[in-house]
């Protein structure tokens, strides 16, 4: 960012994003992402307001190569593919009650 602007960039504020409790839904969530982690992620997401109104949330989709907010921003169309697979084999499991 300092080489785009002329002047200084100062760092004002470094909270973090959420921090999301344990969740059933989260659980059956991973189980429906084969290889799924929890980790930490940069960026920004909406989550940090909902959970500050006890709405769990979860940030993770499709792979962009860290491209996010860049010149060259872009998503691998694969990797849209199987978030729709997950979230719809996460959708089937809470509609049946499987979990």
């Amino acid at each position: 960012m300092q080489s785009s602007v002329e002047g200084t960039v100062t760092e004002e504020d470094r909270a973090q994003i959420f921090i999301s409790k344990q969740s059933r839904y989260l659980e059956l969530l991973r189980s429906c992402i084969p290889g799924s982690s929890l980790e930490a992620e940069h960026g920004s997401s909406d989550a940090r307001y909902l959970s500050g109104l006890d709405i769990d949330g979860v940030v993770w989709g499709a792979d962009g190569r860290m491209s996010q907010h860049s010149d060259s921003e872009r998503v691998l169309i694969p990797s849209i593919e199987f978030v729709y697979r997950c979230l719809l084999d996460f959708v089937k499991k809470v509609s049946s009650g499987n979990h």
